[in-house]
């Protein structure tokens, strides 16, 4: 089986296989903070038929590689999307089995689809398949059985998922960082209320395990409630805030924290709540008490 290192690897070399634009488009809203609804109409279904020239330019122009195999996994017809990705250094499809391009893919797996596909519509696998030329490529598959007269085909839609592997990986990088964090870390949205909050944070306050700080006011755990109402106005400002926070544990005791805030925005750079840092300094509070004692006694 491929490593994903080696996977990895190969596919930061060659990349061009997509060829595709990626446009973002937001939806215009019907009014400022209401999300825009569909009216649902009942309607009488429509039949229409497709010539076989429209079946075949839907085929050839479908923007996922499109596979027909047999009963065995053998290739019998790929669409021009699957050539331009898969059949790098002149390889062809036609009579290869899709277990070669799926990497780690064993020749049973061809069975179990089949095997699957007696009791479901559609098989998806997450896998990593080949170009042709050595690199690899995250895959989304989605496995169809087909039957057209007495002829039973397997059908393989294969979507290159690079840009959406590429943000779950980094996700995945900050939800490590965040979680592992010395540091108590807690997103809260413009009312102050938690929206996130990690394990360290959670240990701040004195949250038991299994619990957490979501859907709570953070300025309930402040010494100084009002102390987040100067925090919100930096925030909602765009500016960010430092400071000292004491956080009041479930049990009562007080622990001196320094506090940073900065903004979190959304796609539109609008400000939708803050993301808040503490640092427990109890430890150096005392030690610099105990050296100005010290000073004194001297």
């Amino acid at each position: 089986m491929e490593s994903v290192s080696s996977n990895v690897a190969a596919l930061q070399q060659n990349r061009q296989h997509s060829r595709t634009m990626r446009l973002d488009i937001l939806p215009d809203a019907v009014s400022a903070g209401v999300a825009p609804t569909r009216t649902r109409h009942a309607t009488a279904r429509v039949g229409f038929h497709l010539t076989e020239q429209e079946l075949q330019s839907l085929f050839q122009n479908g923007y996922d590689a499109m596979l027909i195999t047999d009963m065995a996994g053998s290739i019998l017809q790929g669409n021009h999307r699957s050539h331009e990705f898969l059949c790098a250094n002149g390889r062809t499809l036609s009579g290869i089995n899709v277990t070669t391009l799926i990497s780690g893919a064993e020749p049973s797996l061809v069975g179990k689809l089949v095997q699957a596909l007696e009791t479901e519509r559609y098989v998806r696998i997450h896998a990593w398949c080949s170009s042709g030329d050595g690199t690899f490529f995250p895959a989304e598959i989605a496995v169809y059985r087909s039957q057209a007269g007495i002829s039973r085909h397997l059908c393989f839609f294969i979507r290159d998922i690079t840009w959406r592997k590429e943000a779950e990986d980094r996700l995945q990088m900050v939800d490590t960082a965040m979680r592992t964090a010395r540091a108590g870390i807690a997103m809260v949205d413009t009312e102050g209320v938690v929206t996130y909050a990690n394990p360290a944070m959670n240990a701040l306050c004195g949250i038991p395990a299994g619990q957490n700080l979501t859907g709570r006011r953070i300025a309930d755990f402040f010494e100084e409630p009002d102390k987040m109402a100067a925090i919100a106005g930096d925030v909602a400002a765009g500016n960010t805030w430092g400071g000292q926070i004491n956080l009041v544990h479930s049990s009562g005791q007080t622990i001196a924290t320094d506090c940073d805030a900065a903004p979190t925005l959304d796609s539109d750079g609008d400000s939708v709540g803050a993301v808040l840092s503490f640092a427990d300094i109890s430890d150096t509070i005392r030690a610099q008490e105990a050296e100005r004692t010290i000073e004194r006694n001297r």
